[in-house]
């Protein structure tokens, strides 16, 4: 950074963004996005400040407890998504401040949030970031309708997403389907589909090595 090769930069520092979020390195992903956040804007690369802004800075500073400076993130990145017509990150952006508000029980909000992020994914030209947004805003919509407790209404979504990720060889969501799919069944009184679903769940993580 400091021999301001910029690109280099943006492009080190993008690569091993997903590799420190799942090794659990939250606090290092963050201040390394801040160098990759400012190398992009120093490039004029808007479309990858505005992925770091969300993902890097935003839900990196929601996960460390800095909420206010999480949702200060994601809205930039948004506004820049909007500027540049990255419409894979706007939905993302959309769909993060939708995860949030529902966090905190304000459901109004995030279901108002996924119908901005659903209106970004469908002008998403890239085919597989199309099909992978598609799929996880089935999975926010499902966790929406759990968080009202309408979980028959839930599992449609969600194993609509499941057979994304899976022809997508996505394994690490498809593991997280499972889990969700399991606990739907189990609200729902079938004790049994839980169960296979949640073997089945742990089964697919223990053969990737998870």
């Amino acid at each position: 950074f400091a021999a301001r090769r910029w690109k280099e930069v943006c492009r080190i520092g993008a690569a091993i963004s997903r590799t420190l979020w799942l090794s659990g390195h939250i606090a290092l992903r963050y201040e390394i996005g801040s160098l990759v956040e400012n190398a992009a804007a120093y490039s004029n690369n808007i479309s990858l400040r505005a992925r770091i802004l969300i993902d890097d800075l935003g839900w990196t500073a929601v996960m460390l407890g800095r909420k206010s400076l999480g949702w200060k993130h994601i809205n930039d990145g948004i506004r820049l998504g909007t500027d540049c017509a990255d419409h894979y990150v706007v939905a993302k952006g959309y769909r993060h401040l939708a995860s949030l508000s529902r966090q905190i029980g304000d459901y109004d909000k995030a279901a108002s949030y996924l119908e901005e992020a659903q209106k970004a994914a469908v002008s998403i030209t890239d085919v597989e970031e199309r099909i992978e947004m598609s799929a996880a805003l089935q999975v926010s919509e499902a966790k929406l309708h759990m968080a009202h407790e309408r979980y028959s209404e839930a599992i449609p979504f969600l194993s609509c997403a499941q057979q994304a990720f899976r022809q997508a060889s996505d394994i690490e969501r498809e593991v997280k389907v499972y889990a969700q799919l399991a606990y739907c069944h189990e609200k729902l009184g079938d004790v049994l589909e839980a169960e296979r679903l949640y073997l089945a769940g742990r089964d697919m993580a223990r053969d990737a090595g998870r």
